[in-house]
C-alpha cells in the first residue's frame, strides 16, 4: 500500500483553524515543516486505521436526517466516499 505524504504545503491548502482535529494513517510520512505547522497551529492529530476511518465516515452519515437525504441517497454517499479510502 502507498504511504501518504503530509507536507506543509498539503495543511496549509485545508486552511485548518487553530487546534483543528486532524486524522492521519499510521504509516503516513509527515515532513518535518508539516509537523512544526501542526505545533504551531496546536493541532490534534488521531491515528486511524482505514477501517476505523470507513465506521466513522458511515456514523457521520448516518446521523444526517431522513429529510436531507433518502436512505438510497445515503448508501450511495456511503458507498463513494468508501471507495476513495480503500
Amino acid at each position: 500500500m502507498a504511504k501518504n505524504l503530509i507536507t506543509k504545503k498539503t495543511l496549509n491548502k485545508k486552511a485548518l483553524a487553530e487546534s483543528s482535529l486532524i486524522y492521519i494513517f499510521a504509516d503516513d510520512l509527515i515532513t518535518p515543516g508539516a509537523k512544526d505547522l501542526i505545533r504551531e497551529k496546536k493541532l490534534r492529530c488521531k491515528y486511524i486505521k482505514k477501517e476505523e476511518l470507513k465506521v466513522e465516515i458511515r456514523k457521520i452519515i448516518e446521523e444526517l436526517t431522513t429529510d436531507q437525504f433518502s436512505s438510497e441517497k445515503k448508501e450511495k454517499i456511503i458507498k463513494s466516499i468508501l471507495a476513495k479510502i480503500i
